[in-house]
Formats: C-alpha cells, structure tokens, sequence
C-alpha cells in the first residue's frame, strides 16, 4: 500500500521482496553505527517480520516502518519510521537509507514530507526526532526541517542525542 510519495520516492508498506535488502541494510556497519551497530541476519529477518506484522495492527499503536521505494529503480533503498513517541500526541519519526542512496539529497526531500504525513494523516500535535550527535549527515537534515532542542545522554548507545521538534 502506498504510504506517500516524493518527487523521488514511494514511501510504501513493507512486502515480502524487500527482504534481503532489509537485511541488508540492517546488518551494514556503516549504516547502524549511530544507532547502536549492525544487527545479525538472523536479528534483522526477525525486525523486518516484526515490521510487517506491526504495520498490518498498528491503528491503536501509531508504530510504522515503511518501506523507501527509487521510483527511478523501483528498488527498495531504505526504511522511514512513524512511531508513537511519549503520548498519543507525539510521533518520533526516522529514515534508514542504504549507501547507494546517501549524498543525493534524499533525506532532505523526504523529511518535510514525513512532518507533513505525522501532523495531517496521524494527527500528532508535536513531531520529534532524535540523532546521535556525531551523526553529521542527519543532522544537517534535521537542522534545516525542525527545531533543536537539547543534547541528552543515550546511557544505552554511549552517545549523545539532539533531540528535535517541530510543530508545524
């Protein structure tokens, strides 16, 4: 199912032939070293069956991850994440992107899209965000679309967090 488009990208549900690029993508060192290190395969496959199951119950829950579709390539090239943050107000949102993907620009044409879909389509009063502070690629994204807030310890990663909000 459709989620939402770019100029460049479906954002769409997760499907069954996403899978090994899924697992790609979570087991890359490169990828996950801001967000807690590579994952096994076998932990990754696991993930992507919890995703789809999630997004198929997720009305009570607000808990998406989604699928990042070229429309160029109709490739899978990363994931995008809806999910409940604090309260029933809040929603945290992300993205994932393979390597093929980084340095185009992708992540700055999908964020003020994903603002627009938490705020119009889940109804979320606030948007929030979270990078590790080293994570400079995605705080430059983060930057230019929503409001810094604070730096917070992550006691779990080792890390530092920029927190991010935006309110529309």
């Amino acid at each position: 199912m459709l989620i939402f488009e770019t100029d460049r990208l479906k954002i769409r549900n997760l499907i069954e032939d996403d899978l090994l690029a899924f697992v790609e993508l979570q087991t890359d060192p490169v990828v996950m070293r801001y967000v807690g290190g590579p994952q096994s395969s076998e932990e990754a496959i696991s993930d992507f069956r919890s995703c789809t199951e999630a997004n198929q119950n997720s009305a009570d829950d607000l808990w998406f991850i989604w699928a990042a579709e070229s429309k160029e390539t109709d490739r899978f090239i990363g994931t995008v994440a809806c999910v409940q943050g604090r309260d029933r107000n809040e929603i945290e949102i992300g993205f994932r992107l393979l390597p093929a993907s980084w340095n185009q620009g992708i992540a700055s044409e999908l964020t003020p899209y994903l603002l627009q879909y938490a705020l119009s389509e889940l109804r979320a009063k606030q948007v929030m965000a979270s990078v590790d502070a080293d994570n400079e690629a995605s705080v430059k994204v983060l930057d230019k679309w929503m409001n810094f807030v604070e730096l917070v310890p992550n006691h779990e990663e080792g890390c530092l967090d920029r927190i991010y909000l935006y309110e529309g």
